[in-house]
């Protein structure tokens, strides 16, 4: 005897748009028994985002959902959220010599890949500066004090006004980072 499974359309499909083009990339959300799988094609270059980015289709926060943000030659940046601070970043391969890649928390550089990410370290929650340069995985940390990033998300703790309004500038290999408190932090960018 054989079962036949039957599944309906998945809810979170009526809010979303099945298929995009996002800057020449064709991306897919498909249904998979009860959960959606994102796909993606560049040209001939067909690629899934794998287990960990598909979702239920009973998923009622739509910012949960996997969206590109940004495109360059190398990668294609999916991003979700959870909430205000809770967010995370895929760098998505373009090309077959490309890896996937967890990506930082703010991108600084769409050319050369690089991101950047105000973390605590998770023994001694002192907090720290990870810098990342996705093309070659060259990193570059920088520590810094509760002084610096008294928050418990040290992301929270940047001056998000006019004329910075993303908390940072980046220019000729140096990052400002411009703090609440009117101060700001200048990194010379060596990767």
């Amino acid at each position: 005897m054989s079962t036949f499974a039957s599944y309906a359309q998945c809810k979170v499909l009526d809010y979303i748009s099945d298929t995009i083009n996002f800057q020449g990339v064709e991306v897919r959300y498909e249904q998979v028994e009860s959960s959606v799988h994102v796909t993606y094609s560049n040209g001939k270059f067909h690629h899934s985002l794998g287990e960990e980015y598909s979702f239920d289709c009973i998923l009622q926060y739509i910012p949960a959902v996997p969206d590109p943000i940004w495109k360059n030659d190398a990668f294609i940046c999916f991003s979700r959220g959870c909430g205000t601070w809770c967010f995370d970043h895929y760098y998505a391969p373009l090309h077959p010599n490309q890896k996937a890649q967890e990506g930082g928390q703010q991108l600084i550089d769409t050319l050369e890949t690089i991101s950047m990410s105000l973390l605590l370290d998770t023994t001694s929650y002192a907090p720290y500066l990870a810098l990342k340069n996705h093309n070659t995985g060259k990193t570059q940390t920088i520590p810094f004090t509760k002084k610096d990033f008294p928050g418990a998300i040290p992301l929270s703790d940047l001056d998000y006004s006019e004329p910075h309004k993303n908390g940072f500038h980046y220019q000729n290999k140096l990052l400002t980072l411009y703090l609440g408190d009117g101060r700001k932090i200048e990194i010379e960018v060596t990767i």
